[in-house]
């Protein structure tokens, strides 16, 4: 016979430790880093070009590249993590809807 357990309850009555404080602190790193190297490319980029003497389009392609790494990064990570899950359907459609997205903003 199987034993119900009321999650919220459970979670309710729990304390706050040093592992949920862990885990958020790590979660709102990885927001803050997330969009940081396209911010200090689109905060140095004016600098750049001044500095060099360079037309702004010529920085464009170092904009495509970085975006173009993810695309390749994504891809490379998902098969070396998960190869399992990977190559199931749900796991190409989700690969293949990151890969179209990074495409077309490239």
């Amino acid at each position: 016979m199987s034993t119900r357990v009321d999650v919220t309850g459970v979670i309710d009555n729990s304390r706050f430790g040093p592992y949920q404080l862990l885990v958020i602190t790590l979660c709102a790193m990885c927001l803050v880093m997330d969009g940081f190297d396209v911010q200090a490319m689109g905060y140095v980029a004016p600098v750049v070009i001044r500095e060099w003497g360079i037309a702004k389009e010529t920085l464009s392609p170092v904009f495509g590249a970085g975006l173009f790494g993810m695309l390749i990064g994504s891809s490379l990570f998902q098969f070396r993590c998960e190869p399992e899950t990977a190559r199931n359907r749900q796991g190409e459609a989700s690969r293949s809807v990151v890969e179209a997205g990074s495409i077309s903003v490239a």
